[in-house]
């Protein structure tokens, strides 16, 4: 039966103490000794050329990118001056010519989910493919 701590003695208590301590030093030094031996192994792997993980997983990352407004008044905005719709490549490259910036790899995807995501907001017309602005200007109410 598990004794409460309460319930012990003083020495018992002192006791458990000082296993935990042993157990802490003990991790700590095999920590170390792994941790060395690990250092050996990566010296050795970018004497052959290769990038460790652990490496590759310091990289700093950069700051997201601040813009004036978000994507979706943005679009909206570049819509509103193209009322005869604009397909997704054209709108990509109408909303980075107001200065919006992204590091997306691929922003036609982005700008696709803002598009699809917000059909208050935007349609898209099936027979040209364009998408054009809806006319409400509805964006989520904040909490």
């Amino acid at each position: 039966m598990v004794q409460s701590l309460l319930d012990m003695p003083v020495n018992d208590l002192e006791q458990m103490l000082n296993q935990q301590k042993k157990r802490i030093i003990d991790l700590a030094k095999k920590r170390d000794k792994l941790r060395t031996e690990l250092d050996a192994v990566e010296s050795e792997l970018a004497t052959l050329g290769v990038t460790s993980a652990s490496r590759r997983s310091k990289l700093v990352r950069r700051p997201r990118v601040k813009n004036k407004m978000p994507l979706h008044k943005a679009v909206y905005e570049v819509l509103e001056q193209n009322p005869k719709g604009l397909t997704i490549a054209e709108l990509k490259d109408k909303v980075l010519e107001t200065g919006y910036q992204t590091r997306s790899a691929d922003f036609g995807n982005v700008l696709y989910q803002c598009l699809y995501n917000r059909p208050k907001m935007f349609r898209k017309d099936d027979k040209t493919g364009t998408y054009k602005a809806a006319g409400g200007k509805t964006t989520r109410k904040k909490s």
